[in-house]
C-alpha cells in the first residue's frame, strides 16, 4: 500500500511550488516516501484563470501512461466543473439571502407568510427571536484601494468575510450574513 502524503507537503513539489502553481496541464513529481519511490500524476484544476487546487493520481515504481494523463485531466475539468457550479451556486443564495435581508430590514413585507416561506427556501427559521448585528468595515475605501478597485478581488474579500462570518454562526448559533456596500450584516437566532 503507497502512503498518502498531501501534495503541499510533497518535497518534489515545495521545492518548484511556483513552477507547479503555473501548470495548466497533468504533470508528474516524484517523491522518496521512507523507503518507497512515490510517482505522483497531478492535474490542476482551474476555473478560468484561477488555480483552485490538484487531483493527484499515485503509484510506486511506474510512470504514468498518456491515457493515465488523459484521466487526471478529466478529473480535474469535472472537478472545475463542480466547483464552478457550486460558486454559481453559492452566489445566487448569497443574493437571496441579501434580498430576504434588506425586505426584513425595510420592512418590505406585504404578508407575513411570505416571509417565512422565503425563510423556509433559505433552510431558515424566521419564527424564533432573532438579533441583527451590522458592522461596519472601516477603511474600506483603503481596502478596494489596495485591491486596485480589482472587481473579483473585493468581491473575494466580501465573499470571504461572509464567509468568516458564517463559519462564526454555525455554532453555537444559527444565522446568516451578507455583504452590502461596506456593511456585514448578520441575522442572529
Amino acid at each position: 500500500m503507497i502512503p498518502y502524503l498531501p501534495i503541499a507537503d510533497s518535497p518534489s513539489f515545495q521545492n518548484n511550488v511556483d513552477f507547479y502553481r503555473q501548470q495548466t496541464r497533468s504533470f508528474e513529481i516524484t517523491d522518496q516516501y521512507q523507503d518507497i519511490l512515490i510517482n505522483r500524476l497531478v492535474g490542476p484544476i482551474i476555473v478560468g484563470q484561477q488555480l483552485l487546487g490538484f487531483v493527484s493520481f499515485l503509484r510506486s515504481g511506474l510512470s504514468f501512461t498518456e491515457l493515465e494523463h488523459i484521466a487526471v485531466e478529466h478529473s480535474a475539468s469535472v472537478l472545475a466543473l463542480e466547483m464552478l457550479k457550486q460558486k454559481e451556486i453559492d452566489a445566487v443564495e448569497n443574493r437571496l439571502r441579501g434580498d430576504f435581508i434588506d425586505d426584513l430590514l425595510t420592512e418590505n413585507v406585504s404578508d407575513p407568510h411570505s416571509i417565512i416561506n422565503r425563510a423556509r427556501g433559505l433552510d431558515y427559521d424566521i419564527t424564533q427571536p432573532h438579533r441583527v448585528l451590522v458592522l461596519d468595515i472601516c477603511n474600506l475605501t483603503q481596502v478596494v484601494q489596495s485591491l486596485k478597485y480589482d472587481e473579483k478581488k473585493i468581491f473575494q474579500f466580501k465573499s470571504d468575510l461572509v464567509n468568516i462570518a458564517k463559519s462564526c454562526l454555525k455554532l453555537p448559533f444559527k444565522g446568516m450574513a451578507v455583504t452590502k456596500v461596506d456593511h456585514l450584516i448578520m441575522l442572529i437566532q
